[in-house]
């Protein structure tokens, strides 16, 4: 399934980049949304190791994106997110900033548009414990579904639904004088709302 994403989502990348000007149906979306998951969590310090399934707090998404319609249903997209977080019953938050490609199909339906969709990207998370902060990369992927709404020809509402997987993260936190070393892999699910515009010819 993972490598299905990747595959498909780089694909829209590529073509995304090498659309022409011309073409019609672009558009540009703003999300924002509330977010919950968990996070597999494994650390050590000093001669001590645990490990564990640890529930995320809920918390906030907010992203951009910019893609166009290219065709029976298909858009390609690149969008950015922004994902925070606190750790339950643990003084840490936990922020992650994606970029992902993403392929989507819309399924018409005359007054709305049901929509699925995935996408791969890449991810840098933080997680701060008081002032401290530790920071990594990887790779990220998503699948989505929600609902387009049309107010008029330029304007839609979409209403969604996403899961995200933001990849594996490994660093040393410092707290003062003792440093621990913790991996972290943080899956989120969130609900959104967004605002998409359409532009150029296609509006």
């Amino acid at each position: 399934m993972r490598k299905v994403i990747i595959a498909a989502a780089a694909a829209s990348a590529m073509a995304l980049v090498a659309m022409p000007a011309a073409a019609q149906d672009w558009y540009a979306q703003v999300n924002t949304g509330v977010s919950i998951g968990k996070a597999d969590v494994n650390a050590a310090f000093n001669d001590e190791a645990g490990s564990g399934n640890i529930d995320l707090k809920p918390g906030f998404l907010v992203g951009a994106a910019g893609g166009v319609a290219v065709g029976n249903g298909l858009r390609l997209e690149l969008e950015g997110v922004f994902d925070q977080n606190k750790l339950k019953d643990v003084p840490v938050k936990n922020m992650n900033a994606t970029a992902f490609a993403n392929v989507l199909y819309d399924f018409n339906m005359g007054n709305m548009s049901p929509y699925v969709g995935a996408g791969v990207g890449y991810s840098s998370t933080t997680l701060k414990v008081d002032s401290e902060e530790a920071h990594d990369q990887g790779v990220a992927w998503q699948v989505r579904a929600g609902v387009t709404i049309p107010v008029n020809k330029a304007f839609s509402v979409d209403v969604g639904y996403r899961y995200m997987d933001l990849g594996k993260f490994s660093a040393d936190v410092t707290d003062g004088s003792d440093t621990a070393s913790v991996k972290f892999d943080p899956k989120v699910h969130a609900l959104t709302v967004g605002a998409r515009f359409k532009l150029g010819a296609g509006a």
